[in-house]
């Protein structure tokens, strides 16, 4: 497909984490580097060994880097890794002389602004991507499938015109789950990882912002092109068999007529899919179905069938319900909660996304300051965007997609 016209979000998808600035002199860090020597912690191979847990795979120390040690900004605890002499020259024309005590044993031990640069991404790596706890086996390496378990890529989300003129991106999100599609090449150990982040915040602000820093507008139009051909394949499968061209996967829980709204067409092209997978979506529209007939009826167990009522399940909410009784406003608020939840936890067992990147498609994509307004303000917002959306998929101008990049 050749692509003419894009609109390509920008914005910062993944940011170092906070950490404190400690300026320890020069006496003070002459005694640390003496009482390493004292316990046999001198020069970079004893002080790597030292680490809580492994930063790569290999002993080796590879040619063309600097040893460097910095505090951890989460546990305060030492670690001592590899830069690469790039990197590490690059910090070193930013940051001040002092930031810098070259110790006796080769090691560089990093001091103020600079260890707190370097420990803040080096706690986005390890904790908010989660290269530490995805290493299951703690061998410094994330293979096979430890991968489903980082949190290293971009997620994006948005529509194109069926003559393949135009994309436009409706939202994107960082931390999102590994995708082979996009990540293959994406580095696998804590060591790799940051000197890569370091790599690409390019004016060394702690933030990576997607154009120019993350990946490059080509890259970015590569991979929404991957990911637009992905979305065809997958409407062309689905309208086989049930004759619907549109595919929607990217739900939300927490918002009644918007997850509705979605949801239907997703639901009617699961003629395509296994039995089981069909009859797990059936009965999770049934549930959205049934939420939605007794919201419009305030709250009227007496409006909803014997079938309807059923397919709310065995929530508390309703269970020891009369049929003739009516649920107040926070009762309808719980029990449309625990509907879309589980809503939620089917599509996303069928489609193999994780609920909280499902659940990001949408609420990437309103304003951040409104995070705070009552549930009912977003409801309106959130609305507003699925209306737009659907009208252009009822003239046929678009289709949409949603993947992680």
């Amino acid at each position: 497909m050749i692509m003419t016209q894009y609109s390509l979000l920008n914005g910062t998808v993944f940011s170092a984490m906070q950490a404190t600035v400690q300026n320890r002199d020069t006496s003070a860090l002459a005694s640390e580097e003496e009482r390493d020597r004292l316990q046999g912690l001198s020069g970079a191979s004893a002080l790597r060994q030292n680490n809580a847990f492994l930063v790569n795979d290999s002993n080796i120390i590879a040619s063309g880097t600097t040893q460097v040690m910095f505090n951890d900004p989460k546990s305060g605890a030492r670690v001592s890794l590899s830069l690469s002499q790039e990197n590490f020259a690059k910090l070193q024309a930013h940051f001040s002389s002092s930031d810098f005590y070259q110790r006796q044993d080769g090691v560089v031990r990093l001091n103020g602004n600079a260890e707190a640069f370097v420990g803040g991404w080096f706690g986005d790596v390890a904790y908010r991507q989660n290269y530490l706890a995805a290493d299951s086996d703690k061998n410094g390496r994330i293979s096979g499938a430890e991968t489903k378990n980082l949190k290293n890529s971009l997620f994006s989300t948005g529509q194109f015109a069926l003559d393949g003129s135009a994309d436009i991106e409706l939202a994107i999100s960082g931390y999102a789950s590994f995708d082979a599609r996009f990540d293959s090449n994406k580095p696998m150990t804590i060591e790799d990882a940051l000197n890569v982040m370091i790599q690409k915040d390019k004016n060394l602000d702690g933030k990576l912002e997607r154009l120019g820093e993350y990946e490059t507008e080509s890259e970015a139009i590569a991979n929404v092109q991957v990911r637009i051909q992905s979305a065809i394949a997958g409407m062309q499968a689905a309208s086989q068999e049930s004759g619907d061209d549109f595919v929607m996967g990217a739900l939300t829980s927490g918002f009644a007529d918007q997850l509705q709204a979605i949801v239907d067409p997703f639901f009617r092209a699961a003629e395509a899919m296994d039995e089981l997978r069909k009859a797990a979506l059936e009965q999770a529209q049934k549930s959205q179905e049934a939420m939605r007939k007794l919201q419009q009826q305030d709250g009227n167990l007496a409006a909803l069938s014997p079938e309807e009522r059923s397919a709310l399940g065995s929530s508390s909410v309703v269970a020891n319900k009369k049929e003739d009784e009516k649920l107040d406003t926070d009762e309808l608020a719980k029990l449309q909660e625990e509907v879309d939840s589980n809503t939620l936890q089917t599509l996303s067992d069928v489609t193999g996304i994780e609920v909280q990147d499902l659940q990001k498609i949408i609420t990437s994509s309103l304003d951040k300051r409104d995070t705070e307004k009552p549930l009912t303000e977003l409801d309106k917002e959130l609305k507003s965007v699925i209306d737009a959306i659907k009208g252009e998929v009822a003239d046929n101008n678009v289709e949409l997609f949603s993947a992680r990049a």
